[in-house]
């Protein structure tokens, strides 16, 4: 569930911000809505590059039960490879899964 960000940092030291969060968070309501990983491979290399260069697939086709059009929007939004495209925190996010 790591960020595209997480998986490009060069410099430990770099602070990686709630952005990356959002973006796991993504990664988390993704799964729990498909069962599967919004990114996946058959190798941890792979996986990296899908991580930062591939957009994941849309929840609904995936889930087995329909998915409400703001849920899959706000679940896409989350998992922007940008960090800027993402919602900007998740107080945003809660008030708009309420």
């Amino acid at each position: 569930f790591m960020s595209p960000e997480s998986c490009q940092a060069t410099d430990a030291s770099e602070p990686v911000s709630q952005a990356s969060d959002i973006y796991s968070f993504g990664c988390l309501a993704f799964f729990t809505l498909t069962g599967k990983l919004p990114v996946d491979g058959a190798t941890s290399i792979e996986i990296l590059w899908k991580q930062i260069h591939e957009t994941p697939p849309k929840v609904s086709p995936l889930a087995s039960f329909p998915v409400d059009a703001a849920l899959e929007e706000l679940i896409g939004q989350c998992l922007e490879k940008s960090p800027e495209a993402r919602p900007p925190s998740m107080a945003n996010v809660l008030s708009r899964l309420q």
